[in-house]
């Protein structure tokens, strides 16, 4: 028998994803609480126009970096936005079109989205924060993130904060929270047709706008930025 599935359809969505596994350790359950705050980050992208809509949201609640014991359904409304900022769990997020992910590379892209995504929070939150990321484990995005917050803002961040996990917007409220949020601004983005602007209106507060004037972004040609980027992470 498979795991149950909790539904997200219904208003309190974020009461019902934060009730913890029953068969986690005292140790496990209290491991990720001890950091606060939880960041959860994922994205989604727009079949259409390839935009990338990359998400942070950020919490005090100590269940809500707690592993689920059933699987989280993805919440797929577009009022998850105005239900984070009811339950005052803040967010931030950033856009990325197809010429930006193309010029730079997915890698230097995915760096550069959750390096200004964080840069937007005071290195006393990112000293205490814990950072699940939704996928695989990617090396050179796990590196290239404390990197960037450094030699780009002056920020310190370690390796031992960032934690991908498979399928976390389906264990962890936090990225749920993210998945959810991100899912509503693609869809406002496609009923604007593809149009970023009436997102800008609505949440100029809570959007991070890339500058093509940040550190790596600058370099001689597209084809060099994640080489010249990743050649440093690698020295």
């Amino acid at each position: 028998m498979g795991k149950k599935r909790v539904d997200t359809s219904h208003q309190d969505w974020l009461d019902v994803i934060k009730i913890p596994r029953r068969d986690q350790t005292l140790e496990d359950r209290t491991l990720h609480s001890k950091q606060f705050p939880s960041m959860g980050i994922d994205w989604s992208i727009d079949d259409k126009t390839k935009t990338y809509f990359y998400m942070v949201a950020v919490s005090q609640d100590p269940l809500d970096s707690e592993e689920r014991e059933e699987i989280l359904g993805k919440r797929r409304k577009t009022d998850s936005i105005e239900l984070l900022e009811a339950a005052k769990v803040d967010y931030r997020f950033l856009l990325l079109n197809a010429q930006q992910v193309s010029s730079l590379g997915f890698i230097p892209s995915a760096v550069l989205a959750i390096a200004l995504m964080l840069n937007e929070y005071s290195q006393q939150t990112l000293d205490k924060a814990l950072i699940l990321i939704d996928g695989s484990e990617m090396p050179r995005v796990k590196i290239g993130i404390p990197h960037a917050l450094k030699e780009g803002y002056g920020k310190i961040l370690t390796l031992e904060q960032i934690d991908f996990r498979i399928n976390a917007d389906r264990r962890y409220p936090i990225v749920n929270m993210a998945d959810g949020g991100a899912y509503a601004l693609l869809g406002r983005f496609r009923k604007n047709s593809g149009s970023k602007h009436g997102i800008e209106e609505s949440y100029k507060d809570k959007m991070v706008v890339p500058s093509i004037d940040h550190y790596f972004l600058d370099q001689c040609n597209a084809s060099q930025r994640g080489e010249k980027l990743f050649s440093k992470l690698a020295a």
